[in-house]
């Protein structure tokens, strides 16, 4: 038995590809979690981490900001401090 963080269902980034303004993170959590969003661009160099201490149990938006990213490759990485599982959603930002 695996256990996941989220079904694909559950998880959706969009837009994809952005070209500038505000990309969203629409999920739904099993539990309250305190969780970790951290981007990292192709070369595997990581950009920023935006933490939260709680997110809600049930569904819940993230939002952030393409302005300041070049065009490119990137992967936001969501992960659960308290268990380590974690997701990789892959997006592209062109200009």
């Amino acid at each position: 038995f695996r256990r996941v963080l989220f079904r694909s269902q559950d998880l959706r980034l969009y837009p994809n590809p952005v070209s500038g303004g505000e990309v969203i993170v629409d999920f739904t959590l099993d539990q309250k979690r305190e969780m970790a969003f951290s981007l990292y661009d192709i070369r595997g160099q990581k950009q920023t981490t935006m933490h939260f201490q709680r997110v809600k149990q049930g569904r819940n938006s993230f939002y952030f900001s393409a302005e300041t990213l070049s065009s490119g490759n990137y992967v936001l990485i969501l992960t659960s401090n308290e268990d380590g599982l974690s997701k990789s959603l892959p997006f592209v930002v062109t200009r």
